[in-house]
């Protein structure tokens, strides 16, 4: 008797159509003694068995040699007689009485009649990495199929648009437009809902086939023919919404359907694309035809016609519509041309993240989605060849107002400034590294590159730069925003990786966050809160983009490149959307809360100062120039020999008299008179104590952003930013904080003692400034302003500035610089919503301009609504 269902299964409900609930077998516990390495045959022939062992046994006797078979114990007497010629045929008797002579062994294991004792070894066949045949034909019927479902669609849109989703009825007809002439087919489909299943009926024609039925009733097909399975499209719309925001999808759909629900999810995303295209298309149309006719109401009577055609221009005149509708603040105006003093008329950000890579093994696949943010493969490695050759030449001469001294040294402390020297075995395991981005100053994503080598190259934040300046005006001007914009500026300087007409309407600064990572010099030309025009543009949209795309780093690690680029592609079109929506409360909150309660404390400060705004400006005015002059940066050989001559210092105490010959040569082979001819005369340990402050100082700053990165990243999930971090990197982030915190500690201390020495030695007639102390308490560090500026190594003039002296006139000049920020805001901020307005009222006359042309294609989509 058979076996009765088991206890979980008999607890099943019954039904009688359709597929029921999915059932999942209670997992067990495996045995974890009965665990082994070896690998089991299982033989139904007995016989077989009884040979394959005979034939091992036979060969173990025969290596032995000198032992007779019947000295074996472990042999019995009927396995030492010989064995009989011959294959032997077992007689199995068959369960209806008779007997026939089967050979088992002769079509289950024909491997033991002549490789007695061998093991059969299992292929490794490798994994399929490039599309096939049966791939691309899959692709093409996709492709044929989608356009003939757009209008099915819309239909079926307008039916229930605002409206409680139904399920289809069981039986589905098709609309013959020939019932006389039309062969009939009839199919049975299987549809899945949110929370059940249904079995329909459908009967289709030659003039309307199953898929455009199925379309029109809220089903979406998992196949271009042949279709037995749909899932609801309301289901789909739900699935696509939850990943947009999550990246997360349904576990209770996806293990039983997979590729089914993959397929459903993957070409409706193609069906919409398709319909967005020719709206915009039609609105496209539309545009340039009410620009044609505001352009020829702008001339002179005598050149209007009705007959005259006007010609489009080579040079444009105003953003291309992909970037008006992206965001209509910074490129709906038309009035361009604004200085780069006042800003430039577009300021842009772009940086890159390599957490976004796609491992080699994910293969390929047929590329389904043309995307609308990332620029093509070609056009990169294009530019990268240009910088290639352009750095082959002889570099320019440039005129900068900060030394290169200082940009190496931001070079050499930001990683991606490295990117050209960068390799590593991620080249052979990785096919795609990461993202470049290049988004406005409203967080929208504009333009993305694919990183296809180790490091952050400078080809492709170029790429980004001259790719956005084919869809903006000729005589439009640009601020980018870049970590180290230091160093790509310089590089546009000295060689011709920038057309000369598009290098004149650039100029590049660095982020607020990463600005103190640069040095003081470097700021004072770079940093956003300091450069003129740049309002309150932080530049760090770029960080709360790759925040939003966090959830797709473990998805399409492991996706095809066709399937990535979808991916990203789409959920930056969902980003940029959401972003534009809120393009008008952005611009409430940031004149409220960004614009209105830092300049009521800035004023305070300046009032306290008692100073006016004249003034300050006159103090800030020389703060920069003196400090931006290439003498008060210490050469490296400077330092080095320093730090012989200080050693020296510390052994003169014991062995005065026996090195001073040699100190004073040493410190003579500083030839400080030469290289700094003000420091003639003054004190030799307070010149010590100068110079040793000034490095002293770099270290500090140093060592205190990398603690600063650190406790980032420990309260990085403050105010619902990020995800917190696990117990693991927070133990060790806290670690490391604890294994810096001495030397950073020490250097301090030492600094200090250094600024209490120089207050002793201090002679008022050098025109010396006194670098200020600073306070050991990181936290207290991280607010002090006097971390980011540079000890003055030259004399000033006979009478000590203000803003070297006072204390309240730094504050001063600080509270000056967030006034003129705030005030240059505002005025951007008016530009912006004017821009908003205009391009708002332009894209209502395009709508209805697009409806009531017959031409159009919105016209078929506004009968379906």
């Amino acid at each position: 008797m058979a076996p009765g269902p088991s206890k979980a299964r008999g607890m099943q409900p019954t039904v009688k159509e359709g597929m029921g609930s999915h059932f999942s077998s209670p997992t067990k516990k495996r045995n974890s003694k009965r665990k082994t390495q070896t690998q089991a045959f299982v033989s139904f022939d007995h016989e077989a068995k009884k040979r394959k062992l005979q034939a091992e046994l036979d060969s173990l006797q025969a290596m032995e040699g000198s032992l007779p078979v019947s000295s074996n114990p472990f042999v019995s007497e009927k396995q030492s007689k010989p064995k009989p010629k011959g294959p032997i045929k077992p007689v199995s008797t068959d369960f209806f009485g008779g007997s026939q002579a089967v050979n088992h062994g002769d079509y289950l294991f024909p491997e033991l009649e002549d490789t007695a004792g061998s093991t059969p070894t299992v292929e490794n066949k490798k994994r399929r990495t490039a599309p096939n045949q049966a791939a691309y034909n899959l692709h093409s019927k996709w492709t044929r199929l989608i356009p003939s479902l757009v209008d099915d669609f819309l239909e079926y849109s307008k039916v229930t648009i605002g409206k409680i989703v139904t399920t289809a009825p069981f039986t589905l007809k098709s609309r013959c437009l020939h019932p006389l002439s039309c062969q009939y087919k009839s199919r049975k489909i299987i549809c899945l809902y949110f929370d059940h299943f249904k079995n329909i009926t459908v009967t289709s024609c030659n003039c309307d086939s199953t898929n455009q039925i199925l379309v029109r009733n809220g089903l979406f097909p998992t196949s271009p023919s042949q279709t037995r399975f749909s899932v609801s499209i309301a289901l789909l719309d739900f699935y696509a919404t939850l990943f947009e925001t999550s990246c997360e999808a349904n576990e209770r759909y996806k293990d039983p359907f997979r590729r089914s629900l993959g397929y459903a999810i993957q070409w409706l995303d193609v069906l919409r694309v398709e319909i967005e295209n020719r709206v915009q298309v039609s609105l496209k149309v539309a545009d340039q035809a009410i620009t044609a006719e505001k352009v020829k109401r702008q001339k002179p009577t005598e050149e209007r016609g009705s007959d005259i055609k006007l010609k489009a221009s080579s040079k444009r005149e105003e953003c291309s519509r992909e970037l008006r509708q992206l965001c209509p603040a910074c490129f709906g105006g038309e009035v361009f041309g604004t200085s780069l003093l006042d800003g430039g008329d577009f300021q842009i950000c772009t940086d890159g993240n390599f957490h976004h890579k796609r491992l080699k093994s994910g293969g390929e696949n047929v590329p389904f989605h043309s995307p609308a943010h990332i620029i093509p493969k070609e056009y990169v490695d294009r530019i990268g060849d240009l910088i290639i050759n352009a750095r082959k030449k002889t570099p320019k001469k440039r005129t900068s107002q900060v030394p290169d001294e200082a940009i190496d040294e931001c070079e050499e402390s930001y990683e991606a400034a490295e990117g050209d020297k960068k390799r590593n075995h991620a080249e052979n395991r990785y096919s795609d590294m990461g993202w470049m981005s290049l988004i406005c100053r409203h967080d929208i994503p504009l333009f993305f590159a694919n990183i296809d080598t180790p490091g952050e190259q400078q080809k492709y934040a170029v790429a980004l730069i001259t790719w956005f300046s084919k869809f903006i005006p000729s005589h439009s001007t640009m601020t980018v925003l870049y970590d180290i914009g230091c160093v790509l500026d310089r590089s546009v300087q000295m060689y011709d990786i920038l057309p000369e007409s598009l290098k004149e309407r650039v100029q590049f600064v660095t982020t607020a966050m990463h600005a103190y990572g640069h040095q003081w010099s470097c700021q004072l030309s770079y940093n956003p809160r300091l450069c003129k025009g740049l309002g309150l543009t932080d530049g760090e949209g770029v960080e709360r983009t790759w925040s939003r795309l966090r959830k797709l780093i473990g998805i399409v690690r492991t996706s095809s490149h066709a399937r990535r680029l979808w991916l990203t592609d789409r959920q930056l079109t969902a980003i940029a959307i959401s972003h534009r929506e809120d393009l008008g409360d952005w611009i409430k909150r940031r004149y409220h809360k960004g614009i209105k309660e830092k300049e009521e404390r800035a004023q305070e400060l300046v009032k306290q100062c008692n100073k006016s705004m004249t003034e300050l400006d006159q103090q800030w005015n020389l703060q920069k120039t003196a400090q931006q002059s290439a003498p008060a940066h210490a050469p490296a050989r400077l330092k080095k020999e320093l730090n012989s001559v200080l050693t020296l210092q510390s052994e003169l105490e014991a062995v005065e008299n026996a090195i001073q010959t040699k100190v004073d040569a040493l410190f003579a082979s500083l030839r400080i008179p030469e290289t700094y001819p003000s420091l003639n005369g003054v004190n030799l340990e307070f010149i010590q104590a100068l110079i040793q402050a000034r490095d002293l100082k770099a270290n500090i700053r140093k060592r205190a952003n990398e603690s600063f990165f650190e406790y980032d990243r420990l309260d990085q999930a403050v105010g619902g930013k990020a995800n917190p971090l696990g117990t693991k990197l927070h133990q060790h982030t806290r670690k490391a904080i604890s294994k810096r915190a001495p030397a950073l500690l020490r250097a301090i201390r030492k600094y200090n003692s250094c600024c209490e020495t120089m207050e002793r030695l201090y002679n008022p007639e050098s025109n010396l400034p006194l670098p200020t102390p600073l306070p050991t308490k990181l936290g207290d560090l991280r607010q002090n302003p006097s971390l980011l500026e540079d000890v003055c190594i030259v004399p000033t003039d006979e009478k000590p500035q203000p803003w070297l002296v006072d204390k309240n006139v730094r504050h001063g000049i600080q509270a000056m610089l967030k006034i003129h920020r705030c005030n240059e805001e505002k005025q951007r901020l008016v530009t912006e919503a004017n821009n908003m307005c205009c391009w708002f009222g332009r894209e209502i006359g395009c709508v209805e301009l697009a409806l009531h042309s017959p031409e159009s294609n919105l016209h078929n989509t506004e009968k379906n609504f």
